[in-house]
């Protein structure tokens, strides 16, 4: 089977204990808001940030932070939010709209606000801009980005230059052929800690299940719509966890879906859930093999 022995070459590799060295003690007196509706997104953002040094709540969509907003101890205020630009009922837009003209309390008007999305498109830092949002961070995103954004936002006096973004996604491109998945990336994500990487496979795969049963009956009735919807959702899990094939096909099923290009839709309706058990099998594999290691050792 070719993707156990992905995954059992993958196993091989020893893995670095973990050591923490994202820690920033001049973040720790400030408190984040993450408002980010995807489960995966959300424990990827959660980690990273208590990693970093920062106290931070998540928000699930756009009214819900509102009303976090609007009641929060003014005694610990959030110092900067990072607000995700596509969710139901309320997307990010909107919400900054709302924060702007004080409807989360005036205190919090002119409150940093940075963007998350998965459209790295021309066009789409303008729109955030105009929506009232501070600045722009594409999803995936590495810890050096987060930091750079952190050390540029929060109100603290610097004492060395904010890092450099690297270039991660340059070398993927590279390649002739597109892997499954990049577990060295994921891991990366992971801030180089396996148990969180297993939590976060693990969300993945808890939830496709059910996104597909989704699809499925949003392709049986043409909700154009919600098919663009899942694709969004599924385009930002699986590119948070380097999934990239599926990632690819969500990509390309979202923007037929905008198109409303019906033909489109149709061709990649198949590929895409061949791409999504492709990936959660890859993760299973994964996950079955860390859990046969730690009961092997265990038993020495």
């Amino acid at each position: 089977n070719k993707l156990t022995a992905l995954v059992l070459a993958d196993q091989a590799k020893p893995i670095t204990p973990h050591c923490n060295t994202l820690k920033h003690e001049e973040f720790s007196p400030y408190k984040i808001l993450l408002v980010e509706d995807n489960p995966v997104n959300q424990e990827v953002g959660r980690c990273t940030l208590e990693e970093i040094g920062l106290p931070v709540d998540i928000a699930a969509n756009g009214k819900l932070a509102l009303e976090m907003l609007n009641h929060t101890d003014p005694a610990s205020p959030y110092a900067l939010i990072f607000l995700d630009c596509q969710m139901p009922e309320m997307d990010g837009y909107q919400v900054c709209k709302y924060i702007r003209s004080g409807h989360a309390g005036d205190h919090y008007r002119a409150i940093p606000v940075i963007a998350l999305t998965a459209n790295a498109m021309t066009g789409d830092k303008e729109k955030c801009i105009s929506a009232g949002m501070n600045d722009y961070l594409p999803k995936p995103f590495t810890p050096t980005d987060l930091i750079a954004k952190l050390q540029h936002w929060l109100p603290f006096e610097l004492n060395t230059a904010a890092p450099t973004a690297t270039k991660t996604l340059d070398n993927d491109k590279a390649e002739t052929e597109t892997p499954i998945w990049i577990s060295a990336k994921a891991l990366e994500s992971a801030m180089g800690r396996p148990e969180v990487l297993e939590k976060l496979l693990q969300l993945f795969c808890a939830q496709i299940n059910e996104q597909v049963d989704a699809l499925d009956k949003a392709f049986m009735t043409s909700n154009t719509v919600a098919i663009t919807s899942i694709a969004h959702a599924v385009k930002g899990s699986s590119g948070q966890l380097h999934g990239m094939q599926l990632n690819h096909c969500a990509r390309n099923l979202e923007q037929a879906g905008i198109a409303n290009n019906q033909v489109a839709v149709k061709e990649l309706y198949s590929e895409f859930k061949i791409h999504c058990h492709n990936l959660k099998e890859c993760f299973e594999t994964y996950l079955h093999q860390r859990d046969s290691a730690a009961n092997n050792t265990h038993l020495v």
